[in-house]
Order: structure tokens, then C-alpha cells, then sequence
């Protein structure tokens, strides 16, 4: 009988013990997903459409590309517009221990603004840095409104709400930073950069922070063989604004 008690409960302890599927997820600190990144932008979605591309044990996924209009690079450099491909799940996911975490971006009167840390495919096109699984890790909500205003930062994501209120203070100081704008307008938000330049293009950084930084081609408003600065030249264009170390004459 004693036998027959030890046989049970050992039968029992192995039963509760056996391993119970579990998915592995890697937890990403923004220093890796930084680091890991070909781009970091601020961006907004412009349009989404659908794929035939497929994801390995997820038939319900549905290939997604969806356009971004890049707001600021944080890393790396783009001009305009990226594409970034992701999938959506059905209902936005499974409602299960283990489920993945995808992402879906819409678009219109819908739209918000995200901080997207990406990997650049071959084909051009990008993907996000924690993979097609859990893309949820690497693109966070920002902004539930337009591009105007990003203070208000989403309760559920990891977000830093001083530094994405200083972001947005600064896109909106350097929003009329356009061609036609002239350089004393623009001296007025930046200074310029270390380094080798010409009258016609030169590196500016942004006055409350030299590491935020524009490149910007001039018209001049005289043309001699050494022309110099003056305060009348005009932006004849202008890059997104960047992110990199101070340049020291």
C-alpha cells in the first residue's frame, strides 16, 4: 500500500512537471534596439496595402506593406518616405498564452505618430529591429494626433513623454525651415556646423542642441568667385533633420 502511495504521487509529480510550451521573447533595451537598427525615424503611416508574403506557423497573418512619411531621423538618413513590412492579425492578434505581438498601423483621420527602430531588407524596403513576431517591442506609439502635437504619448508603450514633448517642441521650431526660407531666418533656430563648407552648402545644428543637425544648400544672392554669407541667400534645399556627434573645427 505504501508502494502504491510513493508510485502515485511520483506519476503525479511528473504529470504537473512536464514542461509547458512556452515562446521564447527576447526583451530589447532601446540601447540594443539602437544599436541593432540600420534607421530609427519619428514617423507617420500614409497608406497600407496587402501581400501575398507569409509568415512560417501563423496562416491567419496577413502581409502588410505600409508607407511611412518620415517626420526626423534619429539614425541612419532617408529623404520623404520608407516602407515598412509587418503583418496583421485578425482581431490584432490571438487572445493566447504565447501569442504574438504584431503591430498595425492605420492610416487617414486614424493615423498616429510612431518611433520606428527598423532593419533595412534588401529590397529596399524595412522591417522592424525585434522581428515579425513581436513587433510590438520596436515601434512605439507616440502621438494619437496629427504630426502638430506629439506630447501626448501612449499609457501602454515605454515611452519617455519629457523627451517626446522636447521632439515635438523642436519639430514644430524648425517646421519653416524650407526652401525659399532665407539664412537669416534660418540662423535664427541654428548655427553652423564645424568643418569644411561653402557659401552654397553647409551643415547647420540646431541652437539648443548641437547634435541635431540639417544639411542645407544655398541660392545665393551674389555670385563672385569667393562669395561670402549673407543673411539674403535662400534655401534652395534642405535634408530632414539627423542626429550626430559635434564636428570641432
Amino acid at each position: 500500500m505504501h508502494k502504491r502511495r510513493l508510485t502515485g504521487i511520483f506519476l503525479a509529480f511528473l504529470v504537473y512537471a512536464l514542461p509547458c510550451p512556452a515562446r521564447a521573447v527576447k526583451v530589447w533595451s532601446f540601447d540594443e534596439m539602437r544599436k541593432a537598427a540600420d534607421l530609427v525615424v519619428i514617423a507617420r503611416p500614409i497608406q497600407s496595402e496587402k501581400t501575398a508574403a507569409k509568415l512560417n506557423g501563423y496562416d491567419m497573418a496577413t502581409g502588410t506593406n505600409t508607407t511611412f512619411e518620415v517626420l526626423a531621423a534619429l539614425k541612419g538618413s532617408v529623404d520623404g518616405t520608407l516602407v515598412v513590412r509587418h503583418f496583421v492579425f485578425p482581431y490584432g492578434g490571438l487572445n493566447l498564452v504565447n501569442a504574438p505581438g504584431p503591430v498595425s498601423f492605420p492610416t487617414g483621420d486614424q493615423a498616429a505618430t510612431y518611433l520606428l527602430f527598423l532593419s533595412k531588407n534588401k529590397d529596399g524596403t524595412y522591417a522592424p529591429v525585434s522581428g515579425q513576431i513581436d513587433p510590438c517591442i520596436s515601434c512605439f506609439i507616440l502621438s494619437n494626433t496629427p504630426p502638430a502635437g506629439l506630447a501626448a504619448a501612449d499609457a501602454n508603450t515605454q515611452t519617455d513623454k519629457q523627451l517626446t514633448k522636447r521632439i515635438s517642441d523642436i519639430l514644430e521650431e524648425c517646421q519653416n525651415i524650407k526652401p525659399g526660407t532665407t539664412r537669416a531666418e534660418l540662423l535664427k533656430t541654428f548655427m553652423t556646423e564645424g568643418g569644411i563648407s561653402t557659401a552654397e552648402h553647409q551643415t547647420f545644428v540646431l541652437r539648443r542642441c548641437p547634435f541635431i543637425k540639417i544639411d542645407v544648400d544655398f541660392t545665393l544672392s551674389v555670385r563672385t568667385p569667393n562669395a561670402h554669407q549673407d543673411p539674403a541667400d535662400t534655401i534652395s534645399k534642405v535634408s530632414r533633420l539627423y542626429l550626430a556627434w559635434s564636428i570641432a573645427d
